[in-house]
Order: C-alpha cells, then sequence, then structure tokens
C-alpha cells in the first residue's frame, strides 16, 4: 500500500488518515476486510491537513480518539509495520513541517500528528477525559507570623490574648516589643508581667484634674450602664469625700426616678433639665468644690441627628471629663463602631462597664488602643455600693495576660 502512495504522491507523500471497513459480498455476507488511507503529497501539504483548523475541531479530534475502537489485529496482520509507518511518518513530516516553516499552525500540525497517533495506534491507551476542575476552596485565615527566636511561652501568651478578643497584629507588636526589647533585662525571665507592662503603658494615661469645680459626664448608648455609673461615682464621693456632690440627668425620660432612687439615701442632689440651658442655670448655683456627675440620653452611633443635638449641648455645658460607657461584652467590631461613632460628643476616656460579665477585655481594651483613648473607670456587678472603681491599666492588663 505505501508503494502504491508514493508512487503515485510522491516520495514525501504523507498519510493522514486510515480507516477499517469491508467490501463486497452479497447481502452483507462474504464481505472482506479492507483499509482505507487518506494521503497528501508533500511537506507543506501534510503539515496543513495535520493541523486542525480551531480548537473545537482539535478537540474532537481527541474525543474520538478515546472512543476509537482498537485497530483489527487481523488487518494489522495483513499490512505487517503500516501502522507503525504511517504514525511515524505523519509525526516526521509534522516536525520537518514546523522546522523549515514559520507559518502559523505548525504547532497545531504537531498536535494533529500526534493526536492521529493516538488514534490509529493498535495498542494505545485510551485518551483519559480531561480532569474536573476542583472545587474552590476558601483560603485560610492569615496566621500572624512569630519570630523563631520567640520562646515558647510567647506562643502561649499569644493564643490567650487572641482568644480574649485582642486584634492578631495588636497582639503579635505587644509580645513581640516584650520578647526583644523587655526579656533581655529581665533575671527571673518571666514573660507573662513584661507582656502586661507593655500592654499597660500602650494606654495612654488620664489627664490631670484641675483644681475647683469639677463636671463630669458619661454618655453611651442606651443600656450601657451610664445612669448606673453615675450614681456609683457620686456615692463614692458622697461617702468617703468632703467635696460638696450632685447628680445633673440631662433630657430624662423617666424625669430622674431611677437616678434619684439610687443616691437619695446618701443625701445627694438631683436636678432633671430639659436643655443646656437649665443644666448650666444648675451647675453655676453649685458650690466651686463641687463635684456635679451628669447624666445623658442613650444615644445610638449611627443617630447623626441625635448625636449632633447632644454634643451642641455638652459643649454649652462644658463639661471638664467626657467619659464613654463602653460594655466588655461587645464584640471588638462594636466596640470599635461604637467608639469612632460618639468620638463627636468631645470623648475623652473609656468607663468599662459589665465587666464581670466576660473573660474577654480585649476587645474593649484594643477599642481603647485604637482610639488613643484611656480607661478611665471599670464597672462590675448590678449594686450602686463598690461596683465602680478608677481602673488601674496594669491590673487590668494583668488580667487579660493571665
Amino acid at each position: 500500500m505505501l508503494p502504491q502512495i508514493k508512487e503515485e504522491l510522491g516520495e514525501d507523500a504523507v498519510a493522514v488518515e486510515v480507516r477499517h471497513g469491508r467490501s463486497g459480498g452479497v447481502g452483507g455476507f462474504f464481505a472482506q476486510k479492507c483499509v482505507e488511507v487518506d494521503a497528501v503529497p508533500g511537506v507543506e501539504e501534510a503539515a496543513q491537513a495535520l493541523a486542525p483548523p480551531d480548537d473545537a475541531d482539535f478537540e474532537s479530534l481527541l474525543a474520538a480518539a478515546q472512543s476509537a475502537p482498537a485497530a483489527d489485529p487481523v488487518v494489522s496482520a495483513a499490512v505487517p509495520g503500516s501502522w507503525d509507518q504511517l504514525i511515524e511518518h505523519a509525526r516526521e513530516a509534522a516536525d520537518e513541517r514546523a522546522a523549515v516553516s514559520e507559518v502559523p499552525g505548525a504547532p497545531r500540525a504537531r498536535e494533529g500528528a500526534s493526536a492521529l497517533a493516538a488514534l490509529f495506534a493498535p495498542d494505545a491507551a485510551p485518551v483519559p477525559p480531561p480532569s474536573p476542575a476542583p472545587a474552590a476552596v476558601a483560603a485560610p485565615a492569615p496566621m500572624v507570623e512569630v519570630a523563631p527566636s520567640w520562646p515558647d511561652a510567647a506562643l502561649a501568651i499569644q493564643r490567650s490574648l487572641s482568644g480574649k478578643g485582642m486584634d492578631a497584629g495588636l497582639v503579635a507588636e505587644i509580645v513581640g516589643e516584650a520578647v526583644d526589647h523587655l526579656l533581655p533585662f529581665s533575671s527571673e525571665g518571666a514573660l507573662r508581667p513584661l507582656v502586661a507592662g507593655q500592654l499597660a503603658r500602650c494606654l495612654p494615661p488620664l489627664p490631670r484634674r484641675r483644681p475647683g469645680r469639677v463636671v463630669i459626664g458619661f454618655v453611651g448608648a442606651g443600656g450601657a450602664g451610664k445612669t448606673k455609673c453615675v450614681s456609683r461615682l457620686a456615692l463614692a464621693y458622697a461617702r468617703r469625700g468632703d467635696r460638696p456632690v450632685a447628680c445633673l440627668t440631662l433630657r430624662p425620660k423617666d424625669h430622674g426616678a431611677e437616678l434619684m432612687a439610687d443616691v437619695s439615701e446618701a443625701g445627694v442632689a438631683v436636678h432633671a433639665a430639659e436643655d443646656a440651658a437649665g443644666a448650666c442655670a444648675f451647675v453655676e448655683r453649685l458650690d466651686e468644690r463641687a463635684v456635679v456627675v451628669v447624666d445623658t440620653p442613650g444615644v445610638s452611633p449611627k443617630a447623626e441627628a441625635e448625636l449632633r443635638a447632644l454634643a451642641a449641648e455638652l459643649r454649652r455645658l462644658q463639661l471638664d471629663e467626657c467619659h464613654l460607657t463602653l460594655p466588655a461584652t461587645l464584640s471588638p467590631w462594636a466596640a470599635g463602631e461604637l467608639v469612632r461613632g460618639t468620638r463627636s460628643l468631645g470623648v475623652d476616656a473609656l468607663a468599662l462597664t459589665h465587666v464581670d460579665e466576660t473573660e474577654h477585655l480585649g476587645a474593649a481594651i484594643g477599642a481603647a488602643i485604637d482610639a488613643r483613648l484611656p480607661i478611665s473607670y471599670v464597672g462590675r456587678g448590678g449594686g450602686t455600693r463598690g461596683g465602680l472603681r478608677p481602673a488601674l491599666v496594669e491590673a487590668l492588663a494583668l488580667e487579660l495576660v493571665g
């Protein structure tokens, strides 16, 4: 068969397709097996014939290679070596075509030759179907890198602080500072008090109070514990101090009934004012050494109109201190949102409330560090007696680290 092809098409003729079939016979009987060969003359023509015209045709060729039956061994035996010769000749033609010409399509000619080899080789393994694309997998949360020189205790402290709600990046910064710059000076090598000290230094100190009358206000969202902080602070001054104490509640819904019930036993005066003018007039009548504690209406950090109105009233009242009541039970995101949303009120310190209801103080302390605000008071329990204490940041830091 090959000599006949070369005689008719030339010595460089290339077989590009081989088909099995039957010919002759009567009514489908006595037919003889046959092999049909399509050939083209020359290297140039062979390369063009072997190169599928587009991606769709090439994919069809591969699919046909997968599903094509193996060559008939009888026919293979009848034409000795014809399969190997046809395949090898097709490959050589494609390689020669690519080597001697820069015409586009040369790489696809080689692909076509390989596809023909897979299609017509008698013992070729079926072409496997393309593997399905892997399912999308969510990327793992980024891990905070730890310096290789960190001791094992640093890893435990890092996990503890992160588990208590503190931002992972802030934790790495604080622990890294303690390991790199404080641990070399420690004779005992205890890392926890060093980390606690570094954490405490990240919180700004409270400003010094001026002599004379002091007006202390508490702001915050509804249910955050403002009224409780006001009554507790007033009672502490009234019971153990030597300065006059008074409470002022601005626009209260209950006309000051809750606050009066909390402080009446200590003889603390309570004035309910409906506007800033009435509040200022009340403060001006007090002793020059008086401590005035102000309760304000609850406000949401999203309520812009209410925030503007309250901010204007507080500016007229000229607070010496404005404390935001921040529940320690809030998530890091909610705590940050509350602190940022109420800065327009003139907040200059944070009073942590509901501290006894959670062991995760990291969110509140992290919010204070991010906002660069000092922590002024810590509120625990539901009673008025002894439920509010000045914040000792070193003790808070030790509680958080320990």
